[in-house]
């Protein structure tokens, strides 16, 4: 397995109970990995894609690990992973992963396993997650933010737009996309992105598959 570093969260509402793992270099915590998949009944599997691996190879053969090299991540789709959930008996969870940046550097840990900064739900009020710039999550804060945003009456589509507009007013010379999530506990969502164009999946006990939603544009 080549080497890969993972973070990632799961808050659940009722209790903001958290489950995570911070910068894990998959080859030398396997034992660990398989450890927590087989607790969360969730599967291991090889996140280098077929595409991407020849890539990978080449560039650490000419480079190996630089930390004066910025790298470009391939063609869409790409990035962090969120998923907002709500059952039958009304416990809400937020569970967000991702490998970070492609090729990131070992050492650093991005907002997606940071309760707060990029995950964050509280059964009282809702729960949100973000993807993207994980730096500009991490000082404004924006999951708690939002569910914040969501306790003043804001719907989770406002409440995301005015916490990346929020975001926005950080300096950052990077300056990339940051979007975000949210989820009600009576079943409202919504998102932001900073891009036209961006959308979610939804799934309801009344859906026979995915339908896709519009982000509103921050």
């Amino acid at each position: 397995m080549l080497l890969q570093r993972i973070d990632a969260l799961s808050v659940a509402g009722s209790q903001l109970a958290l489950d995570r793992i911070t910068d894990v270099d998959s080859s030398a915590n396997e034992a660990a990995l398989e450890q927590l998949s087989a607790r969360s009944g969730m599967r291991m599997q090889d996140m280098i894609s077929t595409q991407e691996r020849p890539d990978l190879l080449g560039w650490l053969q000419q480079h190996g690990w630089r930390a004066d090299e910025r790298l470009a991540p391939h063609e869409r789709p790409w990035g962090t992973i969120n998923v907002l959930a709500l059952d039958a008996h009304g416990e809400m969870c937020v569970g967000v992963s991702t490998s970070g940046y492609p090729y990131k550097y070992p050492g650093r840990v991005g907002d997606s396993a940071v309760p707060g900064a990029g995950n964050y739900c509280d059964l009282r009020s809702g729960g949100a997650a973000c993807t993207g710039r994980g730096e500009l999550s991490l000082r404004a804060g924006t999951a708690r933010h939002i569910v914040d945003l969501l306790v003043g009456g804001l719907d989770p589509a406002a409440a995301c737009h005015e916490s990346l507009a929020d975001a926005a007013l950080l300096p950052d010379a990077f300056r990339a996309e940051l979007c975000a999530l949210a989820l009600t506990p009576d079943g409202r969502h919504g998102g932001s992105a900073g891009t036209p164009g961006a959308t979610y999946a939804v799934m309801t006990a009344d859906d026979q598959s995915p339908r896709t939603e519009s982000r509103s544009v921050a």
